[in-house]
């Protein structure tokens, strides 16, 4: 499939796992969130990484896995950041904010809105800014800071009055609502209820209707007990048909709070076993739902197990060395970390299998790796089959010494296995020849300079008459 084709792909899966969040089926948004970042990955498109791994954060962060959710939005925000794409970084910045809001860790949620509104200045993204401040005023009311939160909420009003965006207007006016009942100013919380609900109505939006009916629920509960339960009975049937399990459960308690206020304890028990079963249930599919995306993740590292080892040795395999190690010299670049790289090729590899099959053939290759993988393992580097008969070690050196050690300690123990040629009289070792480069890689080296280097080391190893390792120096 070509480039186009597969970036066309990429960006339908991201269609469909906006269609997932609508649903809050978590397990699929994952499932097609790691389908269609491997595919950008593989295209090396860095918006749609960033934008898959927000989503994937918001997903982590709907199950209630806030550290997960965190590492996500981190590399979102890191490509968002690169690419410096406003949009982006807003809708980031205030997930980041939620998940900390979530985790009762206001200040910083806080500090992430405000990131985002930094952003938002800059492009004049104004719905943006108002869900911010919004955001920012639905903290202010759990500090029970109603001040502040009002402020906040009040501009995040009327930049969306002037957008004329409905569903977000009534949140807006729901939650002035709120912070007017809880200052104590029913009036006022009364006509900004009033606006949401029929804002709602008129765009038949009935899961965001739960929440208005319930505030009017909870304002009229002591001055109209009769309308009080009109609208808590409302937001039930509504919770019921739209399977909002998390506000039913609330309703519920609502009712058997309310039902135990009038001393009728009979319909106060029935409500609270209502609740307490359905809070159990809530509790028990959040459990499983952790566990299917346990598991989506264990299929997820075992197919990228396979897609980044090679099958005859076991070891990491070219794709691996491509997509993993480019971002270990990076990495060193910038903590300017010398490193070594070695290509490793058996000398007179067709000869041996000439003389013994290819089946020998195949078990002296995996010993050989075996025996590389040793000293590999001992330093913490690593070694992938770069094809054929040959092997690229990497890793970080501090000098120049240690790396000719390394190097000379690879090709000698690969003689002394005593691996022979052939079964003759004249009895001759299987040997290697290594040729590597050490240095100091700065921001713009790539592996493929880095092989290139080692390649020609490699060349200079073998025209010396092979069985020899030759290190390049980095100047």
């Amino acid at each position: 499939m070509d480039d186009t084709r597969q970036s066309k792909k990429a960006y339908e899966l991201i269609d469909d796992i906006l269609d997932a969040r609508k649903k809050s089926d978590v397990k699929a948004m994952l499932v097609l969130s790691f389908e269609a970042i491997e595919i950008f990955k593989m295209l090396e498109d860095n918006y749609g990484c960033s934008k898959v791994n927000n989503l994937i954060g918001i997903a982590y962060f709907y199950n209630g896995m806030y550290e997960q959710a965190m590492d996500y939005l981190m590399d979102a925000l890191k490509l968002a950041e690169e690419l410096a794409d406003c949009r982006l970084l807003c809708s980031i910045y205030n997930n980041m904010g939620e998940v900390f809001r979530e985790a009762e860790r206001y200040d910083t949620a806080i500090i992430h809105y405000e990131k985002g509104l930094e952003v938002c200045e800059q492009d004049g993204l104004h719905i943006h800014r108002a869900s911010l401040l919004g955001n920012i005023g639905e903290v202010y009311i759990e500090k029970k800071q109603l001040t502040l939160a009002l402020d906040n909420s009040l501009k995040s009003h009327q930049l969306l009055e002037c957008e004329e965006n409905v569903m977000l207007l009534a949140e807006a006016e729901n939650r002035l609502g709120r912070i007017h009942f809880l200052e104590g100013g029913t009036g006022k919380a009364e006509i900004f209820y009033k606006k949401a609900l029929n804002r709602l109505k008129q765009c038949d939006n009935k899961f965001y209707l739960i929440d208005v009916l319930i505030n009017f629920a909870e304002l009229y509960h002591i001055s109209d007990t009769r309308l009080s339960f009109k609208y808590l009975e409302e937001a039930r049937v509504y919770a019921d048909d739209s399977g909002a399990k998390k506000k039913l459960s609330k309703i519920y308690e609502l009712f058997a709070n309310y039902y135990e206020d009038l001393y009728d304890f009979q319909m106060a028990h029935k409500y609270f076993k209502k609740y307490h079963y359905l809070d159990r249930e809530l509790k028990t599919a959040i459990v499983g739902s952790t566990l299917e995306i346990l598991g989506v993740e264990t299929r997820i590292e075992e197919l990228e197990k396979k897609v980044f080892t090679d099958s005859l040795t076991g070891i990491s395999n070219r794709t691996y060395l491509d997509n993993h190690i480019e971002k270990h010299v990076i990495k060193a670049a910038v903590e300017k970390n010398a490193v070594l790289l070695l290509m490793i090729d058996i000398d007179h590899f067709k000869e041996y299998n000439d003389h013994w099959g290819h089946l020998q053939g195949d078990r002296c290759l995996v010993d050989v790796a075996n025996a590389i993988q040793s000293i590999q393992l001992e330093n913490n580097h690593e070694l992938c089959r770069y094809g054929g008969e040959e092997f690229v070690y990497f890793g970080c050196v501090s000098d120049e010494d240690q790396a000719k050690t390394i190097a000379e300690g690879i090709r000698k123990k690969i003689q002394d296995m005593g691996i022979r040629y052939n079964n003759n009289d004249d009895y001759k070792a299987l040997t290697i020849t290594v040729g590597g480069v050490w240095g100091e890689p700065d921001v713009n080296t790539t592996i493929h300079e880095l092989i290139s280097t080692a390649d020609e080391a490699l060349y200079t190893g073998k025209k010396r008459g092979r069985n020899k390792s030759v290190i390049k120096v980095r100047g």
